[in-house]
């Protein structure tokens, strides 16, 4: 791998954030970066006339053999910003020099993960999750009423782990469900985090 990156994950508010680029070859590097919004809908690139509230600068650049390089990524006009949180990857990606020579890793790209989370908010950005359980047809849902993504860590139910739900992104105001027989009186337990690494607990009665 001739590129390295020191984040994996950035929580971004009001102020600039930055990643830095690492060469890890003895030759000069060509790195190209651009941010894709993450979320309910998929991944899609960010176009330069988006109204995205994020500038990312270079987009372009050379880096010398062992040279070392930061990306920052700056909040714009926030007036216009939706409500809730938003996720990006920012992607980095080794392409062809200006003399032609090829990248050492062709098609291999690396990604920081961006949570965006705008100044006014739309909601509560510690309401907790909810659980809802259906019995015809049998499922168990938790929904997400918060403006901020919640990444579900454990949901267990009488203690038994429902695997459907762990390790599993709910985005704001979105919900997850699966297909489950929940009886009356289960005992329901869960854990999850926000894009800024707090940790939160839910408990509710079936």
């Amino acid at each position: 791998m001739s590129i390295g990156i020191n984040h994996a994950h950035i929580f971004m508010g009001r102020e600039s954030a930055a990643v830095r680029v690492s060469s890890k070859s003895t030759t000069p590097t060509y790195v190209h970066v651009s941010l894709h919004e993450t979320g309910g809908k998929g991944e899609h690139p960010v176009q330069p006339d988006a109204q995205v509230s994020l500038a990312v600068t270079p987009g372009k650049f050379e880096l010398a053999g062992g040279a070392s390089r930061l990306v920052k990524l700056i909040p714009l006009d926030r007036s216009k910003e939706p409500g809730t949180e938003r996720r990006f990857r920012l992607i980095f990606e080794e392409v062809a020099g200006p003399d032609g020579s090829q990248p050492q890793d062709r098609g291999v790209t690396w990604a920081c993960v961006v949570s965006y989370r705008p100044e006014n908010l739309s909601g509560d950005p510690d309401a907790p999750l909810e659980s809802v359980v259906s019995a015809d047809p049998p499922h168990l849902t938790l929904r997400n009423p918060s403006p901020c993504f919640a990444g579900v860590e454990e949901f267990r139910v009488n203690g038994k782990a429902v695997e459907d739900f762990e390790h599993r992104t709910i985005t704001p105001g979105g919900e997850i469900s699966c297909e489950a027989t929940v009886e009356a009186g289960a005992s329901l337990t869960w854990r999850y985090r926000t894009s800024e690494g707090r940790e939160h607990t839910g408990t509710a009665t079936a």
